[in-house]
């Protein structure tokens, strides 16, 4: 129980060391590369419409305009449009960022899709590494990493991978949030 309450009410604020922000990071943009490359071989084979929904909203449509016959990957479009208004102000921010995306609507669909994750681990193995006192262990700083991202993806995350989906940003956003205040970077956590 001890573990926990420290896991989830850290005492007090602490930069990482070097190999925390390290590890950090590694499996930060480790999830992100094998989550890309899950929602590609998705959306090569077959996906859910909302994933063809969510590739027309955010690319270069700050309007978050949804003509009928727009979105369905598999030939299935939706009658319910009304759902593009669900997170226009952060669809029409990606819209207006794929204005400067080299790489084409598909490499940016698989971006934002698996971008959310990356953000997630990010700041979960962060609250479990200020949750201790900073090791000289590696393999205990390995433990403290992994079983931070496990508890960070496992809890309805991994589920919506097979369901492609917008709200996994919900938790990225609130989890980011929480990450600048407890850095005392209000401004960020205020935008």
């Amino acid at each position: 129980m001890r573990i926990i309450s420290d896991f989830l009410f850290w005492k007090e604020k602490r930069n990482l060391t070097k190999k925390e922000l390290s590890i950090q990071f590694f499996l930060s943009l480790l999830t992100f590369l094998i989550l890309f490359n899950v929602y590609r071989y998705q959306t090569l084979t077959s996906a859910h419409w909302d994933v063809g929904w969510i590739k027309h909203v955010i690319w270069r449509n700050p309007r978050q305009e949804v003509p009928t016959d727009c979105c369905s990957i598999d030939g299935v479009n939706s009658t319910f449009q009304s759902w593009s208004w669900h997170l226009s102000p952060l669809f029409s921010l990606f819209s207006v960022i794929s204005f400067a995306w080299p790489f084409g609507q598909q490499t940016w669909l698989l971006f934002f899709l698996a971008l959310p994750y990356a953000a997630i681990v990010f700041c979960v193995v962060h609250f479990g590494f200020v949750g201790f006192p900073a090791s000289k262990s590696y393999p205990k700083v390995l433990v403290i990493a992994l079983y931070s991202a496990l508890v960070g993806l496992s809890f309805g995350t991994f589920r919506s991978i097979s369901f492609p989906h917008y709200e996994i940003y919900y938790t990225s956003s609130i989890l980011l949030m929480i990450y600048f205040i407890y850095r005392n970077q209000r401004w960020l956590a205020i935008l």
